[in-house]
């Protein structure tokens, strides 16, 4: 008979070790929702491929230094023995990392040797790792597109455990434990959940904004930081840093994705390239090519680096206060370099702001970290009669901008003839009353700091001529360096002669896209502004009368069209109908 007491003891040991290997299981089957990030010089960036492979199989071997089925005689491995020190089924890959049949390493030497397979001999450790599949992240709209989104952002549904994260951009890789139901990881050169960096512009939308002059202050928290670096951009001045500071050119181009890889957004001059912090010509320097300089400056992510000595400062924060200007001055080396002469010399070359996003770019122990930046919008118009749709020249106005607390401010001189924002006794039902020295008129660049420049030419045209173009030019203007927290106006100050005052004045708000996209154009003029590109450079329209005449409204186009696709359809439908019954 069997002993009662022995079946008890069996059924004990069976029901504590029966349910490890569902267990094991179970753990080696949870996944994690992962979200990576490809953010490059604090950039998102389009069209990264993202390739993830779980390692946890080889890891494992790694840690208990237990191989199966021969493994550490694979063939593969003759690749280390032109690398690392082999000694039968031991490999040493330093003084202090070596693995092998039975020996046991800790976690983080574990992840030092996958780091170093991975590196240098991929087809070994697939060996250990069973030949596991990579997976492709994919935008998270469509699993079919697998490539990073506009925002840098790709996703997966991964096995938990050690991975391996690599990009079509490089051969750099990250390693990285996947433990969570949810997993955000970080690819590229920037950290976009370290630092809490911030700015005091005011937030629309989510991004930050400021007229241009107008004061703003960044806060960066030291905490864990042993090293700080900030890169500034071309049109952001440094008012003041809370710590000593040393400064020098650098010249950062900004990047873009396209088609996997990194790729410059603007291109330079001719017969020009970037050497560190020298401009490189490879031809004779004269000077119209200053000009050629100074607009490829102002299309680089950064032209300053600026060295913090946070070591001298008890402070838990540095703060950085600066502004953002119509135009900043910076001495450039020049180095020139042809089959004639060789030299090398200094030009103080002036750049003007041809990019509403500035400010600057933290860089934390060589790692960006996430700084918002600070928008100075723009806006294009261009005055037209209101009756005959034909471009106008020859008005003048001025610009007012009121606050949600409906305080009125107006753009004018002060006693020392600067720029500043007036406040006005103006109540908003008033602003035609609005008075100011600063007029604005045709043929204009206008800064909100004073700065006017004349519009350029736009020599890509056919049957390019510059007086046709002055011509058209002198009915249009722009405006550089607004904010998306105010509403603007104008106000018309002078008309063209036999042309009626305006008795209103003209509301507008302007966005990061108000540039690219009108609020209020007339398409009908549309064809006579050279450098118009629907979605890129369009125009609002200023309708000016002469006395006594009405505007004519605009048929809207795509309501014409909806209503040619309908009568087109009715007429199909009828010759269908009379073609039936006749039949």
């Amino acid at each position: 008979m069997v002993n009662k007491k022995k079946m008890a003891f069996i059924a004990l040991i069976l029901g504590l070790f029966l349910p490890m290997p569902a267990a094991q299981a179970k753990v080696q089957n949870q996944t994690s929702q992962v979200s990576a990030y490809y953010y490059y010089n604090n950039n998102p960036i389009y069209s990264i491929q993202i390739q993830a492979t779980n390692y946890q199989i080889a890891f494992e071997k790694i840690q208990s230094g237990t191989f199966e089925n021969n493994e550490l005689d694979h063939y593969t491995v003759d690749d280390f023995k032109k690398l690392y020190e082999v000694n039968g089924k031991i490999i040493r890959l330093s003084d202090t990392l070596v693995f092998g049949e039975g020996v046991e390493l800790t976690e983080e030497e574990s992840k030092a040797v996958l780091e170093v397979l991975y590196r240098d001999n991929r087809p070994f450790l697939n060996v250990l790792n069973e030949f596991q599949m990579q997976v492709p992240l994919h935008i998270p709209e469509n699993a079919r597109y697998r490539f990073t989104s506009e925002e840098g952002l790709s996703i997966a549904e991964l096995k938990q455990g050690w991975t391996i994260f690599q990009n079509s951009n490089d051969n750099s890789f990250e390693v990285i434990k996947l433990d969570d139901k949810e997993e955000t990881v970080h690819l590229g050169n920037t950290l976009i959940d370290q630092g809490n960096i911030t700015v005091d512009a005011t937030e629309i939308d989510g991004y930050h904004t400021a007229d241009i002059g107008e004061s703003v202050t960044y806060k960066i928290p030291l905490e864990s930081i042993s090293s700080l670096e900030l890169e500034v951009s071309p049109n952001f001045i440094i008012d003041e840093i809370n710590a000593p500071f040393t400064e020098e050119v650098h010249f950062v181009r900004e990047k873009k994705g396209q088609d996997g890889t990194l790729v410059n957004i603007e291109p330079l001059p001719e017969n020009v390239s970037l050497d560190g912090e020298i401009f490189k010509l490879s031809k004779r320097y004269i000077e119209t090519d200053e000009q050629e300089f100074e607009t490829a400056l102002s299309k680089l992510q950064s032209i300053k680096k600026i060295k913090v000595d946070i070591n001298s400062r008890s402070d838990e924060f540095i703060t950085v206060t600066g502004h953002v200007v119509s135009t900043a001055s910076y001495l450039i080396d020049i180095y020139q370099s042809d089959t004639e002469e060789e030299k090398r010399f200094t030009k103080n070359l002036v750049v003007e702001n041809q990019n509403n996003r500035q400010g600057i770019y933290v860089i934390a122990d060589g790692k960006y970290l996430l700084t918002p930046q600070v928008y100075s919008n723009n806006v294009n118009f261009v005055m037209t009669d209101g009756n005959s749709h034909q471009l106008l020249t020859g008005a003048e106005y001025i610009l007012g901008r009121f606050d949600k607390s409906g305080q009125v401010y107006i753009l004018n001189y002060n006693s020392e003839k600067q720029i500043i924002w007036e406040k006005s006794g103006l109540e908003k039902e008033r602003l035609v009353e609005a008075e100011s020295n600063f007029t604005i008129s045709g043929n204009q660049v206008i800064y909100l700091d004073g700065y006017k420049s004349v519009l350029p030419f736009n020599e890509k045209i056919w049957a390019y001529d510059e007086s046709n173009q002055t011509k058209s030019n002198e009915a249009l203007f722009k405006l550089r360096g607004l904010s998306s927290e105010y509403t603007y106006f104008l106000k018309q100050v002078k008309v063209p002669e036999g042309y009626a005052t305006a008795t209103d004045v003209q509301l507008f708000k302007v966005a990061k896209d108000s540039e690219s996209k009108a609020q209020f154009g007339d398409y009908q003029v549309n064809g006579f502004i050279l450098d118009l590109d629907y979605g890129k450079m369009e125009y609002n329209a200023l309708q000016i009368l002469k006395e006594g005449q009405n505007a004519t409204l605009l048929p809207n186009p795509y309501w014409m069209a909806l209503i040619f696709i309908v009568v087109t359809i009715l007429v199909v439908a009828v010759i269908a109908y009379l073609v039936i019954r006749k039949g």
